[in-house]
């Protein structure tokens, strides 16, 4: 298991992700959530190198922040268009849990919350992507679509993945 500090830091990470999803779904202006992001992530690797019991925690959630950062640059001005707010605003709620897993304050029953929620953003935004890869019109702004919505999909992947792994005992 996990040191305390570890899972703070692990904690701390993946509330600052759910707080930029989050920011995104909503339209507000992100970038202190942005910003936030890389001090967080950092002190999160640092706290996960020094602790022996912790190999592999932070991978997930370490390239789920990467792929939410990038995402973010490539979203249109709000509003967004569907599923898009949706999705941010599920991702929102899947990275507090996981937050909330790594805390303590939540248990292996959250972990299979976490699954659930996974597998019905993710169809949703494959059905996006599949629909915007099969428009031929507006080819450019499709295939921006087509990866905002792929990016999207592998951070909810992550999230379960870290998600199990916290759950492990």
């Amino acid at each position: 298991m996990a040191t305390r500090t570890t899972l703070k830091s692990v904690s701390a990470a993946a509330a600052a992700g759910a707080s930029l999803a989050e920011a995104l779904a909503s339209g507000r202006p992100h970038a202190a959530e942005l910003a936030a992001l890389p001090p967080v992530a950092a002190a999160a690797r640092a706290a996960v190198s020094k602790d022996p019991s912790a190999p592999g925690l932070l991978e997930p959630l370490e390239t789920l922040l990467a792929v939410l950062a990038r995402t973010s640059a490539l979203l249109p001005p709000p509003p967004l268009p569907e599923p898009l707010p949706q999705a941010l605003a599920g991702l929102g709620r899947v990275l507090r849990l996981t937050a909330d897993l790594a805390a303590g304050k939540a248990g292996p029953a959250d972990a299979g919350q976490i699954g659930a929620l996974t597998a019905s953003f993710a169809r949703e935004l494959r059905l996006a992507r599949r629909a915007a890869e099969s428009d031929p019109d507006r080819f450019v702004e499709n295939l921006k679509f087509s990866n905002i919505y792929s990016g999207l999909e592998n951070c909810f992947f992550r999230a379960e993945e870290e998600a199990e792994r916290l759950a492990r005992p």
